[in-house]
């Protein structure tokens, strides 16, 4: 529809311009003292979601709270993971969550430790179980990984024969399952365990030893190739595959490896040593080692930045513990029994900080606006508002006829 024959129209937008100074205190925080361990939150322009495991460890609870604190909606689940909650994982806007673990209703019923994976869609107005789909026989220690969009996701068990991981689409259909035959439960590494990539397209897992990209259509590796020494964490974003291990952990080396989709390899050299931590985000390799730095690593092998300060440890879980703006200009990490911090990407500086002595889960909004830590020890969640300077907002434009005229982006900046 052109311009001319538009005869009135409507803007449609939400801006919250609000500058938080210091970012030092949440703008709300709220307690259920009936959870102690929350494992997931995801925070958004239209609501917040906390999902947590009863003190007991037999369910998760799922609760949606509006950006004032206010709980809007509960539902409380039969599955539960026994594995410091690896079993749940959601969308950065939290509209699509999955959760996989024993379901007690179906121990109670026939007394088999089986496992199940269940969707969620999560809004203001409900919280809607698609489906649930059985998994795994006598094992019940899962880790799960999906696409931006949720409509895939990864289940791979720790506990099982083989330690398999299970590609799903988003009607729960079994897509293929390959056993990696690596064990990660002990390790104890939450992050070195399969990944998908952010589009849905390829996964990336050590497979007996080697690190195998697979399509998500099929079970055989597009490729694979051998690492050098023990590896401490791989990851998949934008089309860049990493992998990071070193010779001697004790040692000066460390490698960070970086593939192609095609499996063209390039090797760089760290001269640091005790790697603890490897995350990608678009180009961009982030290497945690034991000192407390995060190394900011492009394609090149360029060291653009060093991040300091944060308490990185192989048992960060990516998505629960570190997460970034879709856009990857911020990161937010709740730092094992110090804090949480939200960083400005490009300068490594902390724009918001809060202490805690608590394990924690943390989460950043799609364009880092907001960010959330929940606290184990009676679930508490805070929210707070990121001092950024500027961000993108959706502007829709549409006639009188209801039909939209174009979509655009625009950049507000606060005055």
């Amino acid at each position: 529809m052109g311009a001319g024959r538009i005869i009135g129209f409507l803007v449609v937008v939400l801006a919250l311009i609000l500058l938080f100074s210091g970012g030092v205190q949440p703008l709300w925080s709220v307690s259920f003292a009936d959870d102690d361990y929350p494992v997931l939150t995801r925070v958004s322009n239209d609501f917040n979601l906390l999902v947590s495991r009863d003190a007991s460890v037999t369910v998760f609870k799922i609760r949606v709270l509006s950006n004032s604190g206010t709980v809007l909606q509960s539902f409380t689940t039969d599955v539960c993971d026994y594995s410091n909650g690896i079993g749940a994982i959601a969308t950065q806007d939290g509209s699509v969550l999955y959760l996989a673990g024993l379901d007690i209703s179906h121990y109670n019923e026939t007394g088999a430790y089986d496992s199940y994976l269940e969707k969620f869609t999560i809004s203001k107005e409900g919280i809607v179980l698609e489906w649930e789909v059985k998994a795994f026989t006598d094992s019940y220690y899962p880790v799960l990984d999906i696409s931006d969009d949720g409509s895939y996701v990864l289940y791979t068990e720790t506990s099982y024969p083989g330690y398999p991981m299970k590609l799903y689409d988003a009607n729960g259909n079994l897509i293929w399952s390959v056993n990696t035959n690596f064990d990660i439960s002990q390790l104890v590494y939450y992050n070195v365990y399969p990944k998908i990539s952010e589009d849905g397209n390829y996964v990336v897992a050590v497979v007996d030893g080697k690190l195998s990209l697979f399509s998500n259509s099929s079970s055989t590796p597009l490729w694979q190739a051998t690492p050098d020494g023990e590896v401490w964490g791989w990851d998949i974003s934008s089309g860049n595959v990493w992998l990071l291990s070193t010779p001697d952990w004790n040692g000066t080396t460390t490698y960070l490896t970086h593939y192609t989709l095609d499996g063209i390899e390039t090797k760089f050299i760290i001269n640091k040593s005790r790697p603890t931590l490897l995350v990608a985000k678009n180009s961009l390799a982030f290497v945690g080692f034991g000192d407390g730095t995060i190394w900011t690593i492009d394609t090149s092998g360029n060291h653009l930045w060093t991040i300091t300060n944060v308490e990185v440890n192989p048992q960060i879980k990516g998505d629960q513990q570190l997460m970034f703006s879709t856009d990857g200009h911020y990161m937010a990490v709740a730092e094992e029994g110090s804090g949480f911090r939200v960083i400005d990407v490009a300068t490594g500086n902390t724009i918001t900080e809060y202490s805690t002595d608590r394990w924690a889960v943390c989460s950043i909004s799609e364009y880092g606006v907001y960010s959330s830590l929940a606290e184990w020890g009676s679930s508490n969640l805070h929210f707070f508002k990121n001092p950024i300077a500027k961000y993108p907002l959706s502007v829709k434009v549409i006639s009188t006829r209801g039909q939209p005229v174009r979509n655009v982006k625009i950049t507000v900046e606060p005055m």
